[in-house]
């Protein structure tokens, strides 16, 4: 009788949330974003306050600039994400 509800349980399909999968999704692009923001900055605070950091970037500046590019760019599409599809 076990195997018999087993094999019931396994005919019958999956029905997937499309509400919850889309906000999972939004919701880890979102976390993915921040974290590399947060990356970025901490770079950038490395390269400020220590001197062990700035010895592998012979143009400091440059580097910096870099990472502000990449936190704008991912400061971006946090915004995508709030505006458009929350």
């Amino acid at each position: 009788m076990l195997e018999e509800n087993n094999m019931a349980i396994e005919k019958q399909p999956i029905e997937v949330n499309k509400v919850d999968l889309r906000d999972e999704l939004l919701s880890a692009s979102k976390q993915l974003f921040t974290a590399n923001i947060s990356k970025h900055v901490l770079n950038i605070e490395v390269l400020l306050q220590k001197q062990v950091g700035v010895a592998e970037h012979p143009d400091i500046m440059e580097t910096i600039q870099k990472e502000m590019e990449q936190i704008a760019h991912y400061k971006d599409l946090v915004d995508v994400v709030e505006n458009y599809f929350e």
